[in-house]
């Protein structure tokens, strides 16, 4: 018995020797001397940098690693490791380090059960993140309250992943490889709303290419793909003017993709930027100036989908906490913003928020925070404007969100794609764009219409650069205005759910093209690919003119048609030879001489309100065509409803 006991104690002995420090004195390497002397200096060096802040603990860690090759079972050095890891992305392997240091030396910091505590909670051990962070409050005196609030922090966040694990999310989350990512860091993905283009900003640089000092790393570009059969194409960098020789990084895009805004960090203590694109190039960034920039940091920005607010985060004095998320609405007919107003606390916190973006449906932002119920770093919420409040932030949970930062969420116009930044450990080096899709279709919680298409020229079928005016046909309000691309024709438009909506195409040279979308009681997302065909002014051309609206039966035009009329009175005056046919035209509801009578009825209220706007009435000829000329089947009511039209005719120009 005597001797188990004793070997036992032997045994115990043999370990504790083993797992004693190693001080990093030459006395204890005798005949390595020439080693000690390069592993010191690398030991040295990487202290030094540590000195400096955590923006060089990344420069750091390579010199503490080399030293650590040399000496392993130095406990203070191992520590250090493991403080410069959780800033960098070896963050995952941090807790090795930790536990090697405690085992060490129990005693090497007063801090040395945080660490381990934050080691446990990065890889999701949440009983011993819990057990560490609790045994180290345990340890501090009452009066330090700075350490206190950090650790009691820390279990909160411990607590929130315990709860939020129970009811994991139901999503596929994808790395999209190197054709988006790479050893370096890329975040800050930016998708258009129809999810075929991707903005990203990275820091891989290439040799020959400026190294910011601060950090040891290349300064960030702006990077862009576009999706092909399902996957997106190699990432190209942006270019000139975009990018420059400093820090440029794109933190917000509108709806169609074809504005960016800028990140600048070179300028002020970091401004926001705007450059758009009209097909061929991006155009030389502009400031949003004051008083959206200020003396703070204004580090990211996003448009609403009518382009009239511009949500965006600042640490600027007299806010909740550090970064707040502000909002500013654009003045009318000019191109500056309106004095910005704090969301205030049922968003921001007293920690920071980062990363917003508003959902094309124009109600539902998705922002990163450190605060409200985190599991730790930054994640990812959302939240609804709704009567003019927001709603409680609901955390997206796990596996989306993890202890570490999770930032710059970017989801799809149909809300069933998103795209984020974040550390993870099958991550291709550093920060890495991830793809997250959403299996069960109750998370999907847009509704709007999605409008795409190309607008080309009717005869030679030539791309054209035209605008798009979005009208509130119950206000008569615009809502929008937006450009197509002027090189491909395209336009994307985002129409949230709960109006009832106008469109009007026009250029220079053609008729307008207007369409109508009744929202009111849409309850799903569609997207709707709409190729426009824009006539020019010429003998023979024709147009429906969608935005007329008429009750029942009736004759008197409603007051939604008031848009319609007024563009209509522009062509006339824009162009003041032409003369034109006003045609109207029924479904077959009703008898054929009733519908003769109505029609030739609404042909001519068009032509009145012009005669009464002083466009000469020769220049107009009225007409009714009853159900005599149908554009479709009369046997549906859609059928019905387009065949129920007034055209316009050039009959000379």
């Amino acid at each position: 018995m005597f001797r188990t006991i004793s070997t036992l104690l032997l045994v115990l002995l043999a370990k504790l020797t083993l797992a004693q420090s190693i001080p990093f004195e030459k006395s204890y390497f005798k005949g390595r001397e020439n080693e000690f002397k390069s592993a010191y200096q690398s030991l040295n060096k990487g202290y030094s940098l540590m000195e400096q802040g955590e923006p060089a603990y990344r420069l750091a860690l390579p010199y503490l690693e080399t030293a650590q090759k040399f000496n392993p079972d130095n406990a203070q050095l191992n520590l250090n490791i493991g403080v410069c890891m959780l800033k960098t992305s070896k963050m995952y392997d941090a807790l090795s380090y930790f536990l090697k240091a405690k085992q060490l030396e129990p005693a090497v910091s007063s801090k040395m059960d945080f660490y381990v505590g934050c080691g446990y909670q990065l890889n999701g051990d949440l009983i011993n993140a819990l057990s560490s962070f609790s045994a180290y409050r345990s340890s501090l005196d009452r009066l330090n309250t700075t350490d206190i609030q950090e650790v009691d922090r820390r279990i909160v966040e411990v607590n929130n992943a315990v709860a939020l694990s129970d009811k994991p999310i139901a999503v596929k989350m994808e790395n999209p490889g190197a054709n988006i990512n790479s050893p370096s860091g890329d975040y800050i993905p930016l998708i258009s709303a129809d999810g075929e283009k991707l903005f990203f900003t990275s820091r891989r640089g290439k040799d020959g290419d400026d190294i910011d000092e601060y950090d040891g790393d290349f300064f960030e570009d702006v990077y862009f793909s576009s999706l092909k059969d399902g996957a997106f194409l190699p990432a190209a960098n942006i270019g000139a003017p975009i990018n420059t020789v400093y820090h440029d990084a794109a933190v917000g895009v509108t709806v169609d993709g074809h504005s960016l805004i800028i990140f600048r960090g070179g300028v002020g203590n970091g401004d926001l930027f705007v450059s758009t694109n009209d097909g061929f190039k991006w155009s030389e960034p502009v400031s949003f100036g004051a008083p959206v920039n200020s003396n703070a940091h204004e580090s990211s920005a996003c448009f609403s989908p009518d382009g009239k607010f511009l949500y965006f985060v600042s640490d600027r004095a007299g806010g909740q906490g550090g970064r707040d998320i502000y909002v500013s609405k654009i003045i009318d007919g000019s191109n500056k913003w309106g004095e910005p107003k704090n969301l205030g606390p049922a968003i921001n916190t007293v920690y920071d928020e980062e990363g917003i973006f508003m959902h094309p449906d124009g109600k539902t932002l998705y922002f990163s925070s450190k605060g409200h119920n985190t599991i730790g770093g930054y994640d990812v919420f959302v939240s609804v404007l709704k009567n003019g409040d927001w709603s409680q932030p609901i955390n997206l949970g796990m596996p989306l969100n993890t202890p570490g930062d999770d930032v710059f969420f970017q989801v799809s116009a149909d809300g069933k794609t998103g795209y984020f930044s974040s550390y993870r450990k099958e991550g291709l080096g550093d920060k890495d764009v991830y793809k997250v899709s959403f299996l069960n279709s109750d998370s999907v919680i847009t509704n709007l219409v999605l409008l795409k298409g190309i607008i080309t020229d009717a005869s030679s079928g030539a791309p054209i650069s035209a605008q798009i005016e979005v009208v509130d046909l119950d206000t008569n309000q615009t809502v929008g205005k937006y450009k197509n691309d002027a090189k491909t024709g395209e336009y994307l438009i985002s129409l949230p759910a709960g109006k009832n909506y106008g469109t009007v195409i026009t250029a220079d040279g053609y008729l307008f093209e207007s369409q109508n979308y009744d929202l009111n009681d849409s309850t799903a997302y569609k997207e709707v690919k709409r190729d426009v065909k824009l006539q020019s002014v010429k003998k023979g051309s024709e147009i429906t003119l969608n935005n007329l609206f008429f009750d029942t039966g009736s004759t008197g035009l409603k007051e939604t048609s008031i848009n319609e009329l007024n563009r209509l009175l522009r062509l006339m005056q824009t162009y003041p030879q032409l003369k034109v046919e006003i045609a109207g035209h029924c479904d077959n509801v009703g008898g054929a001489a009733f519908n003769q009578d109505l029609s030739e009825k609404r042909a001519r209220a068009v032509k009145d309100f012009l005669v009464k706007h002083a466009i000469q009435s020769d220049r107009l000829i009225s007409n009714g065509y009853g159900y005599t000329k149908p554009i479709a089947s009369n046997d549906t009511e859609e059928g019905r409803a387009k065949n129920r039209r007034i055209e316009l005719i050039i009959i000379s120009e």
